[in-house]
């Protein structure tokens, strides 16, 4: 099979307001741009990117060096400063507040500073996707020894299907610097989160690294990987906490999406009610598939494959055992479900 790589990488760094500009500048230069893989090539002071000549008369040749405090003033810098290198720049901003529709730019700091990047060229080679994954996995791990840091990822995307995102382990993450105390929030127990993940390492102040997918280069595989992860969270998550997304497929990933074994068998379509009705072939504690659950949301988004419009999908176990088993997860994607009583009748468990 030919290695799919994602479109993009992206990695971002939220550090405490009381990190010196001068600091960054030192440990940048030589935990990133000093780095034999990156050529870093012209840098701008992030004042100098808002004035009304920019960009093209706002950068400056090579790499911004301790000497350019003294030289060029402090006040160039109070704002952070952008490099632009191959593979890959950075960027350095000071944090003036936070947009909560955006969590993941700043993890709810207000204050502080951000270190960001995304990089897309030549990632369908393998050398260009090695470089960039070794460049901000990098620098990720050397930030957290050197400095207190607030929030970190690095994350992976692609055009098509976009999965599940649960709280703090949106689909395209590979390493993520968790908050314990809104993990704690966020989940039935924090143990239901962290075991989820490939490895946790904690390193104090209440964050934990976690990450998975690290050796997966093959970017449909990630995702069966972060699906399959992403629904076992869902289950444990706070009800109506995580995004459920039904972009468009590719064939590939409509063959890994629609391959897990299913335990939804279809009853039928009743069109005077807009309904598509489901059996459900478990027992006891056992759990939907996750091709189980992409499938009634698909028919939620999309309708029947005849184009008929599904307002609604219920599903019919054969107890009140077996309803109850999944009943969580089936409720936080709008489906209903009911059950056969001792008796023989019909009872909604909604």
């Amino acid at each position: 099979m030919t290695t799919k790589f994602p479109d993009r990488l992206s990695v971002n760094i939220v550090l405490p307001p009381t990190v010196e500009i001068g600091e960054l500048i030192e440990f940048l230069s030589a935990a990133y741009w000093g780095k034999p893989e990156i050529e870093a090539r012209e840098w701008a002071a992030a004042a100098d990117l808002r004035r009304d000549d920019a960009p093209v008369m706002a950068f400056r040749k090579g790499v911004p060096e301790a000497g350019d405090l003294d030289r060029l003033g402090a006040e160039t810098f109070a704002g952070g400063f952008s490099i632009i290198g191959d593979p890959c720049g950075l960027n350095v901003r000071r944090i003036e507040g936070a947009d909560p529709d955006r969590f993941y730019d700043t993890y709810g700091n207000t204050s502080g500073w951000r270190i960001y990047d995304e990089g897309a060229g030549f990632l369908e080679f393998q050398d260009g996707f090695s470089r960039q994954w070794g460049l901000y996995r990098g620098l990720i791990e050397q930030v957290l020894q050197r400095f207190e840091v607030l929030g970190a990822h690095l994350s992976r995307r692609s055009r098509g299907f976009a999965g599940v995102s649960p709280p703090h382990a949106r689909s395209d993450l590979v390493m993520y610097l968790a908050n314990t105390d809104l993990i704690a929030r966020d989940y039935d127990t924090p143990d239901a989160y962290f075991e989820t993940w490939d490895s946790v390492e904690y390193f104090g102040a209440g964050r934990a690294l976690v990450t998975r997918g690290l050796e997966t280069a093959d970017e449909t595989e990630f995702k069966r990987q972060a699906l399959e992860k992403g629904i076992e969270l869902a289950r444990a998550a706070a009800p109506g906490s995580t995004l459920w997304e039904t972009a468009p497929y590719t064939q590939e990933e409509g063959d890994m999406i629609f391959g897990f074994e299913a335990q939804l068998n279809p009853v039928g379509y009743f069109a005077d009610k807009k309904v598509l009705e489901f059996t459900a072939s478990i027992q006891g504690d056992q759990l939907l598939s996750p091709t189980d659950v992409m499938t009634l949301l698909y028919y939620r988004a999309f309708g029947t494959s005849e184009g008929e419009p599904v307002e609604q999908v219920l599903v019919t176990f054969i107890d009140k055992e077996a309803a109850e088993s999944d009943a969580r997860l089936l409720r936080d994607i709008k489906a209903e479900v009911q059950y056969y009583s001792e008796a023989g009748e019909l009872r909604s468990l909604n």
